[in-house]
């Protein structure tokens, strides 16, 4: 049985993806289970232990071989895969990629909330440099602490967006799905046509969605604090919003 991956930032919804997979009957999913996800953590950050890589794999190829009848699919939501996509396809051929994007305001609000995400910030000097996954070049680095939190935040998201634009660009086409987290609680109809196909399925519902928690970071978020991801935007760049905002569809 292949394994679905859904990935993406960190805040960006893909736990509610991964509920809405986990109502089908059909299904067998885990989420952030901590032995596969932090081994997944470590190797995204660049601090991987010595076995971290075959262990995962192995829990995966164990998990989707286990997955019965009537179960017809298994699904891990574990976002640091993100960065682990590429060798996952080689281990597993057939694997299906739903990569979760969330607008910036949404998961910033989100991340200065998130105790995991202040921490990584905090102790960054764990972790090599350049580190793809916070969004730390060396240039970046020799700044990095006297950084506001809300750029930190801004850097990790950038560099995940970008991420998800490359491998939407490179996966194969007929195994990659895009969900844009504003358009799924708005109306997930869309998005459902193609996780029934995924999952060859049809009993699949998304817990209860409540549209205004999409823009709830109008009134978390301070007028300066907008202000700041808006020179943020015009200093480092916006990801390609072509790809981005082009939501659903797998090409």
């Amino acid at each position: 049985m292949r394994p679905v991956f859904i990935c993406g930032c960190g805040r960006s919804g893909t736990h509610l993806i991964a509920k809405t997979f986990a109502s089908s009957v059909k299904v067998d999913v885990t989420i952030e289970v901590p032995f596969v996800f932090n081994r997944s953590l470590r190797l995204a950050l660049g601090i991987p232990k010595r076995r971290d890589w075959p262990q995962l794999v192995d829990r995966y190829r164990r998990a989707s071989a286990l997955a019965s009848w009537p179960r017809r699919a298994y699904v891990d939501k574990s976002h640091p895969n993100l960065w682990l996509a590429e060798g996952l396809l080689d281990k597993f051929p057939g694997a299906y990629f739903v990569l979760v994007h969330r607008r910036v305001e949404g998961v910033i609000s989100s991340m200065l909330k998130h105790a995991g995400c202040l921490r990584h910030f905090r102790h960054w000097r764990r972790f090599p440099v350049p580190n793809k996954f916070l969004g730390i070049t060396r240039e970046i680095g020799r700044e990095y602490d006297d950084l506001p939190v809300v750029t930190k935040c801004f850097l990790r998201w950038k560099a995940h967006a970008d991420e998800t634009v490359r491998l939407y660009k490179k996966l194969p086409q007929s195994n990659t799905l895009l969900i844009q987290y504003e358009k799924f609680v708005k109306d997930p109809t869309p998005f459902l046509h193609f996780m029934f196909g995924v999952c060859v399925c049809s009993d699949m519902y998304p817990p209860p969605l409540h549209p205004e928690r999409a823009v709830a970071w109008k009134a978390a978020l301070s007028r300066e604090t907008r202000v700041v991801i808006n020179k943020l935007k015009d200093k480092y760049g916006e990801p390609d919003k072509s790809i981005l905002g082009s939501a659903p569809s797998p090409r």
